[in-house]
């Protein structure tokens, strides 16, 4: 009965998933704000239905009181959130918000699934995340009248970064982390929002060659204290996003040219200096050889995505808890296994439509600032999605980059709320 049940909601989740999609993708070419509103109501409908089916998977496989209560929990948070979040800002874009709380039920079912633990540990993270980033939207509307503030948070956030190589907590070969007895945060996630005021007002009136050189500096000094730290993933999102802004600060192609030949031999030298990142090369481009040594995530994920197929094995009927960190980096591959291929499209390009209504917006903005933050938070974006999905689907090598909003990591999650409200 149960295997009966787990087919029919597998299904009902795809479909319901594909419905999503397509009214995101719609959504893209509405302008009337009846239309706008339309296509938001069916989303939220589409969103509370899946989180709705997928969790009654969750109870008949649990069959606890506490899964009960997590899964109510759940709902009236979304519900208010949602509620609010329109009741403070009544001109909020609707469809960014529908895409924010798909995400979440997405994150929260997958990892309910993988712990029931874990994933209580991430509703707490989430909802003090909500909370404390629903101002964000003021703060943002604000932001010309405080640019002092911002250069001095991207100072303070440059700060915070390079105290990691010296004080943080290594894991799986980088030191990431900062942590006080059982807390734990990572800097950098925080630091990519600082990163991106800081360089908005360095390059918003002045972009001689003395500033460009300047701001170039500040940069590359938060790139190598990733780098250093090992962190290199997140050295390449805050390297691309430079060029992104520093491009649409000067209109010059040479920089962006000149930075990407920079950064390719910068890999070259990150290659030969880390026997972490010779690992991941390795297993890259021949997991089979060294599957019982550096190729056994990357092959784990393989087998996982390639095990759900289209359809998926449904929650529960596969073995993706098998792959290691899968919580964190490789829960796309979880997903494509347990809910099938299809939705793991979709999710990809649900974040591409979040990606290119977030450029939408920066470019609907005359003052060079507003644009200049609007364009960098769209690329930091995009560029994080696509080192997170081409890492555990082999397009690239492994860089150890979470799916916003999805993945476990409340500092992920807090710093993903903060660029949306940006946004908003």
């Amino acid at each position: 009965m149960v295997n009966l049940i787990t087919i029919i909601c597998k299904y009902i989740m795809i479909l319901l998933v594909v419905c999503f999609t397509i009214s995101a993708l719609s959504g893209l070419k509405k302008k009337e704000y009846n239309d706008i509103k339309w296509c938001f109501t069916n989303q939220v409908v589409f969103a509370f239905l899946f989180h709705g089916v997928g969790s009654l998977l969750i109870l008949l496989n649990e069959q606890s009181t506490e899964s009960v209560i997590f899964y109510l929990a759940q709902v009236v948070f979304f519900f208010v959130y949602l509620m609010l979040y329109q009741l403070l800002y009544r001109k909020c874009h609707l469809l960014i918000l529908s895409s924010t709380i798909f995400f979440c039920m997405v994150g929260m079912l997958m990892l309910s699934r993988l712990s029931l633990t874990r994933a209580e540990k991430q509703f707490v993270l989430l909802v003090g995340s909500a909370i404390v980033t629903l101002p964000m939207p003021v703060f943002a509307r604000k932001m010309k009248a405080a640019k002092p503030v911002a250069g001095t948070c991207g100072v303070l956030g440059l700060l915070l970064l390079i105290a990691v190589p010296f004080i943080g907590v290594t894991e799986f070969g980088a030191k990431l982390s900062l942590g006080f007895k059982s807390i734990t945060f990572q800097p950098s996630e925080f630091v990519k929002v600082t990163f991106v005021l800081l360089i908005a007002v360095l390059l918003r009136k002045r972009k001689d060659f003395k500033r460009v050189f300047f701001t170039t500096c500040i940069a590359a000094v938060h790139v190598a204290v990733l780098v250093y730290s090992t962190d290199l993933g997140a050295a390449l999102i805050f390297f691309l996003t430079y060029l992104a802004i520093l491009y649409l600060a000067t209109k010059k192609s040479g920089y962006a040219v000149l930075g990407l030949l920079a950064g390719s031999a910068a890999a070259a030298v990150a290659y030969y200096l880390f026997a972490h990142v010779r690992v991941r090369v390795s297993a890259w481009k021949d997991p089979w050889s060294i599957i019982d040594g550096g190729g056994y995530q990357i092959a784990q994920s393989l087998f996982a995505i390639g095990s759900g197929r289209w359809f998926g094995t449904g929650l529960y009927r596969g073995m993706a808890d098998r792959i290691p960190v899968v919580s964190k980096d490789y829960i796309f591959s979880a997903i494509a296994e347990e809910m099938g291929g299809i939705v793991a499209i979709c999710l990809i390009v649900l974040a591409l439509v979040c990606f290119i209504r977030f450029l939408q917006i920066a470019m609907e903005f005359h003052v060079i600032y507003y644009r200049l933050i609007g364009t960098g938070l769209a690329v930091m974006y995009g560029v994080q999605i696509c080192l997170g999905v081409g890492g555990v689907i082999k397009f690239i090598p492994s860089t150890g980059v979470t799916f916003p909003l999805v993945s476990y990591g409340g500092s992920s999650v807090a710093s993903t709320l903060i660029a949306f409200g940006m946004m908003q």
